[in-house]
């Protein structure tokens, strides 16, 4: 898929490539990768989807509440927090706690950072 203007087309948009996140060699052939949960994986999966979605600029501002991984990953919400806890050991993942601000009925979700990607 090019992204520059052919030259028979006058005035061509230019597209922007879509985000995407790289895997270092290192991670793809460790032994952490290896091995990870199915539920582990799922929830890795739908942190890296949320962190395209922000274009790549939000890591560290990951806002996924627990029903939405549930619902993405296809996970229940009672093993949400063993894949998470998962995650943070194997180092793929940091997790910041949400904060209720005061008079607050429900707390907000946890922010998660992805420890792999280039940008912070």
């Amino acid at each position: 898929m090019s992204y520059r203007r052919r030259p028979n087309e006058k005035h061509s948009r230019y597209e922007a490539p879509p985000p995407y996140v790289q895997f270092p060699l290192e991670l793809v052939e460790s032994v952490a990768l290896a091995a990870l949960s199915l539920a582990a994986s799922r929830v890795l999966f739908r942190l890296i989807a949320e962190h395209l979605r922000n274009a790549g600029k939000e890591n560290g501002k990951l806002a996924v509440p627990y029903r939405q991984l549930a619902t993405y990953a296809g996970v229940h919400q009672k093993e949400i927090a063993a894949a998470l806890a998962e995650l943070v050991d194997l180092g793929l993942l940091v997790i910041v706690q949400g904060r209720r601000p005061k008079g607050a009925a429900m707390a907000r979700p946890n922010l998660y950072r992805l420890t792999f990607s280039a940008r912070p």
